[in-house]
């Protein structure tokens, strides 16, 4: 079966795609996990470090800069400052998925799943290195057993299609659903 796919996704279907991939090796471990928005979770941890790094400027205006209170000031400024760049970069790599070429050929059949960038990039995985297949808000997408870690995703729109032909054809593949 073969999916021509030649609109862009949403940027809650790339964030969704970022978030997965980064948190590729808790999910391969637990593939029930809750996916964990990561960029919620550092837009959270930004506005803490903040709020601590605020406090520890005016507690060491009032009550005066000892050795400790600079430390845990520079200690707190550099996650903050690591925070933000991570962010950052989350947020490019979004936007360079959104930006990057649409048109696209997935593929699912007796072998495996393939996903063609038309004219750049193809990437196939056969079913015996498909860990599982999940299915979250946004897509659904293979996790490959590779070290590597890699994850091949679909907008969910596709859903129906790739699981009735996952059940049609007897693959023997973990599916969360």
């Amino acid at each position: 079966m073969k999916i021509e796919i030649n609109e862009k996704g949403t940027p809650e279907f790339y964030k969704e795609v970022v978030c997965t991939t980064a948190q590729y090796a808790r999910l391969v471990k637990n593939p029930e996990a809750k996916l964990v928005d990561s960029f919620k979770a550092i837009k959270t941890y930004i506005i803490l470090c903040a709020v601590i790094f605020v406090l520890l400027i005016v507690m060491g205006i009032a009550w005066g800069m000892d050795l400790l209170t600079i430390v845990a000031i520079v200690m707190i400024g550099l996650a903050l400052a690591l925070s933000i760049l991570q962010l950052t970069r989350l947020n490019k790599v979004v936007e360079s998925m959104l930006n990057g070429p649409h048109d696209s050929i997935f593929t699912v059949d007796e072998e495996g799943v393939e996903l063609e960038k038309v004219g750049s990039q193809l990437v196939r995985m056969s079913w015996n290195n498909v860990a599982f297949v999940r299915v979250f808000d946004e897509s659904v997408c293979f996790f490959s057993k590779d070290v590597r870690g890699f994850v091949l995703a679909l907008t969910k729109k596709y859903e129906k299609q790739v699981l009735d032909y996952i059940r049609e054809n007897g693959i023997n593949v973990r599916v969360i659903e």
